[in-house]
């Protein structure tokens, strides 16, 4: 995705091994933003970048870009690198997976190329590796003796490998073992195997989800009888992803004690036994005085992935901590933000109040990033609150939160903060929760509130003003006939050179014109459509008979969206976060990257169908 603060450069050896460390931890998103700064030019030095470059792609969705970079490597490589061969097969066994079930023609041929990519890896000196995707293929394929043969060559050599190093091997020794056996159908060797490999792994959570797709391939074609499934998957842990909600510190003057300064030590203690019981990974939150400091420190102690996803600014959020409570505790966030392993701001105006409506859309988009990374990683989701069973304290706050997962069907594991004070038995029920309503027609005038925006451009060239402004009218006009058929309203609108920012008072009303835009794409050709989410102000002042408004975000979109280049129907995590998990899911998405803008803000843009 383009990106308008980036310059490219040369990369260093210990770019390239930082990049390497991030891929084998499973943190693709950080790799491909290191990756995207270096040049990746057709010059030797750069072939190591482009064969990492290209695994960040393939990992975040885009198989065809991945192999199409690789591709583009091999002239001046001449065509003799075993694991760009094998990378190849790969990205097309990827694209063979989405296409297997739609396009048969297609997946035939993806299925063939992947196969053939992995034997010349093969004949160019690969590996074990290439030998044992090889072998899982020609089973996919039905070709049991070529299945068979090449995952004798795979165990031939990793029980070289394995004599000489024993139980200091890699995980992909006994992992590639394992799959050897499941070739052969010896169940009770291959679950030995991939148990062994667990050990293995220390944090390295993306090479559990590789060795778990390809057992899934393999049983999917074997079909064992369920019980011997069921163990097979669990020799293979899941990555769990804990996403984290809790209450903050009680303040000076509280009329009810519900967290109080003096209990932290003991819910830090509670947070880590809990953790360590659950086998968490990874952990997700916000990054509030109390609980949520409480849960990034203990899993920064114990070695684990955190990431941080804040409503508004570091510096602006880290103010409201000391306002609240002290400067020990800005220090405490300081010391989480500079161990974090991200860090994600939903809202990227620079905010200096803690507003509801705020904290609330940092809720949805903590939520819905959550399960994204879980689905795109195949891993477990674990939600934990810390919570006094009490009533919503206003839209964002825990007992929404609860509510919110609920909803989408996930219970999360409960810790009370009255246990640790003597509060008496908390009567508060999870099942009496019910996420606050949105209202998103009903809202007073100068009422902030997060709303979609859709924005429109021509990425056409050469044409006159006289043509834009024809086109424009043509395009206003397709919108208010919309607007009258699907009962929504535009509570802003402006048109710009090449493009038309428009502001919706409901997000479904954002994806259904995005699903009849697409109908009427012969009429528009070469236009692309982003869809965004931004805080909408509406002020009291009134300039051409309408009320004057205000959305920062609508900016960010005009300039994304002119920075696309073709036809193209791209959203931001903003624009998923609006739609909550529910509605999201109704809805396909292909990561495309991030966009950076050049004072540091950054979005996540993601292709879409509707």
């Amino acid at each position: 995705m383009t990106e308008v603060s980036s310059s490219v450069s040369e990369p260093a050896d210990s770019d390239i091994s930082l990049l390497k460390k991030l891929i084998d931890k499973g943190e693709y998103l950080k790799a491909y933003d290191l990756a995207v700064r270096f040049d990746t030019s057709l010059e030797p030095g750069t072939i190591e970048l482009g064969k990492l470059h290209s695994i960040t792609l393939s990992k975040l969705g885009m198989p065809e870009d991945a192999a199409a970079l690789l591709e583009s490597l091999r002239i001046p490589v001449k065509n003799d690198d075993w694991e760009l061969e094998a990378l190849l097969g790969s990205y097309y066994k990827k694209q063979w997976l989405r296409d297997r079930n739609s396009d048969r023609d297609l997946a035939g041929t993806l299925l063939r190329r992947s196969f053939l990519s992995y034997t010349r890896a093969i004949e160019l000196g690969g590996d074990f590796w290439c030998a044992i995707n090889a072998s899982t293929l020609a089973k996919i394929s039905g070709d049991t003796g070529t299945a068979l043969m090449l995952a004798e060559q795979a165990s031939e050599e990793c029980w070289k490998v394995y004599g000489k190093t024993l139980t200091t091997s890699s995980f992909w020794i006994p992992a590639t073992l394992g799959e050897a056996f499941l070739v052969r159908e010896d169940f009770p060797s291959a679950i030995k195997w991939y148990r062994a490999a667990r050990s293995h792994v220390g944090g390295n959570l993306g090479w559990l989800q590789s060795a778990r797709s390809n057992a899934k391939l393999l049983l999917e074609v074997i079909r064992p009888d369920p019980e011997t499934l069921n163990q097979v998957l669990d020799a293979i842990p899941r990555m769990r992803i804990a996403l984290f909600a809790g209450h903050r510190l009680d303040e000076k003057g509280r009329a009810s004690t519900r967290f109080p300064e003096d209990i932290s030590d003991r819910v830090q203690s509670r947070l880590r036994k809990a953790l360590v019981r659950l086998h968490v990974d990874m952990g997700i939150a916000s990054a509030a005085d109390g609980s949520d400091i409480l849960f990034h420190e203990t899993m920064q102690d114990m070695g684990k992935r955190t990431e941080v996803v804040l409503p508004y600014g570091i510096e602006s959020f880290r103010k409201t901590i000391v306002d609240s409570v002290g400067e020990n505790w800005g220090n405490r966030f300081d010391a989480v933000i500079r161990k974090a392993d991200s860090i994600d701001v939903s809202s990227t105006g620079n905010y200096r109040q803690s507003h509801d409506f705020i904290h609330d859309f940092c809720s949805d988009y903590m939520l819905v990033s959550a399960v994204d990374c879980a689905i795109s990683n195949d891993a477990e989701l674990v939600p934990i609150v810390l919570w006094d069973g009490g009533g919503s304290g206003g839209k964002g706050g825990t007992a929404d939160t609860v509510a919110k997962l609920l909803s989408a069907g996930l219970k999360p594991q409960w810790i009370k903060p009255g246990d640790f004070y003597g509060a008496g038995k908390q009567t508060g029920r999870m099942a009496d929760l019910h996420p606050d309503g949105r209202d998103e027609n009903v809202t007073p005038p100068t009422f902030p509130r997060i709303r979609p925006i859709v924005t429109i451009c021509d990425n056409r060239s050469g044409f006159s003003e006289e043509g834009w402004i024809e086109r424009a009218a043509s395009l206003m006009s397709w919108i208010d006939s919309f607007c009258s058929t699907e009962d929504c309203v535009v509570l802003k609108n402006d048109i710009f050179h090449r493009g038309i920012n428009l502001i919706f008072n409901r997000m479904d009303a954002a994806w259904t014109l995005a699903s009849n835009f697409r109908k009427v794409a012969d009429d528009f050709e070469n236009c692309s459509l982003l869809i965004h989410a931004g805080v909408l102000v509406s002020m009291k002042t009134s300039l051409n008979g309408s009320r004057d408004s205000y959305c920062r975000e609508a900016e960010e979109a005009i300039t994304v969206c002119q920075a696309i280049r073709g036809p193209s129907r791209i959203c931001t995590m903003q624009a998923r976060a609006l739609s909550g998990v529910a509605k999201s899911e109704k809805h396909s998405f292909r990561f495309r990257g991030t966009f950076d803008f050049n004072d540091g803000r950054s979005l996540k843009l993601y292709e879409f169908a509707v």
